[in-house]
């Protein structure tokens, strides 16, 4: 599944679990475009323009408090690099709330000597005036039902074998702009894959996340809710 759509849909910066990242030395009014391709090293999918703005949201899993040993992201004081941004940024402060992280305060290495990050994250800005983020009303993401390969060996039944995990919904997730035109001209590349599709069908509206997965369009969506469903992972699933 991974070989068939790898060539055929475009790249989108998608937050799952968003935490706002405030950038104090960055002046409130700051606004940037940056234009991004919708598949890196292929020109020919095109490419469009987003806000970079004071204020961004990364995914929650990009910043820990108390990070492992190999934990390469951003950390109180660390340094991390943006995808498609000239300078990286560094975390000055958080703020918690019940033991959750609620916003992170951080500064944008764009003065004195440039500073090489060891690791590049994605992001989405906070923007109204380009209507920035895209806000998503869901996104799903499918997991194996059962617990273990044989549900029937379970001595309980099959039935006590169910995975509690075996779907993750996300209802503050959000998007970057270029999802709007991605939605409008899907299929992103029409009769490729060896596959003649219908415009306008909802599972014709299909993208990788940039680092978290491929994603298709749910028929639960309306033209100004969307919902999202995880088609495969970027990677494959140990033990399977």
């Amino acid at each position: 599944m991974r070989n068939y759509l790898d060539p055929i849909v475009p790249r989108l910066m998608m937050i799952l679990d968003p935490i706002p990242v405030i950038l104090e030395n960055l002046p409130d009014d700051f606004h940037q475009e940056i234009t991004l391709p919708y598949k890196k090293g292929d020109p020919s999918y095109g490419d469009h323009k987003v806000p970079f703005t004071k204020k961004i949201y990364i995914e929650r899993d990009d910043f820990r408090v108390e990070p492992s040993k190999n934990y390469n992201r951003l950390v109180p004081n660390g340094i991390v690099g943006l995808f498609n941004t000239e300078f990286p940024i560094q975390a000055i402060s958080y703020t918690e709330q019940n033991g959750r992280v609620t916003e992170i305060r951080a500064k944008y290495l764009n003065e004195g000597p440039k500073v090489k990050a060891k690791a590049y994250i994605h992001w989405v800005a906070h923007s109204p005036h380009n209507d920035s983020p895209v806000y998503l009303k869901q996104v799903r993401c499918f997991n194996p039902l059962f617990k273990s390969d044989n549900p029937e060996s379970n001595p309980s039944g099959f039935l006590a074998d169910l995975s509690p995990h075996s779907e993750e919904c996300y209802d503050h997730a959000l998007i970057e702009i270029g999802f709007h035109e991605i939605r409008k001209n899907s299929p992103w590349r029409e009769n490729e894959g060896g596959v003649v599709e219908e415009r306008g069908r909802p599972e014709t509206v299909r993208f990788q996340a940039m680092r978290t997965a491929y994603f298709c369009m749910d028929s639960d969506s309306t033209e100004s809710e969307f919902v999202l469903n995880r088609i495969v992972g970027l990677k494959q699933d140990a033990g399977f």
